[in-house]
């Protein structure tokens, strides 16, 4: 998928939620995820985190209502959250657990891989995540039939983005500043003439762009994946290296 936060909207759509459904994340969570959560209609339950940054458990069974249909398990800054006790709570309500990866590719508690806990896992490869292929993501489902339904979404969704390139291609051809505007900006559609104020009929250079891109993104992903574990060596080594000679001074924020 082009990102973690479509992968965690996927996940939610084909499990069946729906708008005014509400989820429990923990109160420190990226904007941008609330953001999303919130433009597709959901109600968002904030659960307090520990001094890990990662959700209270107590606090999620304090809070968690029969109306709680999913919570989100961020494994915040590489370090495991108590997943196993959210797991094992939210399937007593009957709860879909999204088991949130996108700080800690490749990290582990009790030697399973983060990521796998939940009935989906979610991984990011955003610039500033563990393992980058300078954007994406990726959807981890255990279940076959959950599984299937968020594919068969995922390929209406590419379908849709397909007509709509083919649409704004069409619309070029009206001569409109704004449609010629989208068209560049978004889908590297170009004419002869540049000029924003008078556009010329334009052309796809490359209607397979767009899926060409993905290809991309995708082979430097695979690269990356295969050094995820020399990569969380160092940043251990980097940690500890700064936490030894940090410890003396009588606040480190």
């Amino acid at each position: 998928v082009d990102s973690g936060l479509t992968a965690i909207r996927l996940s939610l759509k084909a499990a069946g939620l729906k708008r005014g459904d509400e989820i429990a994340v923990p109160a420190y969570l990226c904007e941008r995820v609330g953001r999303g959560l919130l433009q597709e209609g959901y109600s968002i339950k904030f659960i307090d985190v520990d001094r890990d940054y990662n959700i209270s458990v107590e606090d999620f069974i304090k809070k968690s209502t029969g109306r709680t249909k999913a919570v989100i398990a961020v494994h915040s800054y590489g370090i495991p959250c108590r997943i196993e006790e959210i797991t094992g709570y939210a399937g007593k309500l009957n709860m879909l657990v999204i088991d949130d990866s996108a700080q800690s590719f490749g990290g582990r508690r009790a030697g399973r891989l983060l990521g796998t806990f939940g009935d989906a896992g979610i991984l990011s490869f955003g610039w500033i995540k563990p393992l980058t292929a300078m954007g994406g993501g990726a959807l981890l489902v255990k279940d076959k039939k959950l599984r299937e339904k968020a594919r068969a979404m995922l390929q209406n969704r590419r379908d849709l983005r397909v007509q709509l390139i083919k649409l704004i291609k069409s619309l070029c051809y009206l001569n409109k500043p704004l449609y010629y505007r989208v068209a560049v900006d978004l889908y590297g559609i170009k004419g002869k003439d540049k000029a924003e104020d008078n556009p010329a009929p334009c052309v796809m250079e490359n209607e397979e762009i767009v899926s060409n891109f993905q290809v991309l993104l995708s082979a430097i992903g695979l690269v990356q994946m295969s050094k995820i574990d020399s990569f969380n060596k160092k940043r251990v080594y980097n940690s500890l290296y700064l936490k030894e000679r940090l410890a003396h001074l009588p606040v480190v924020l």
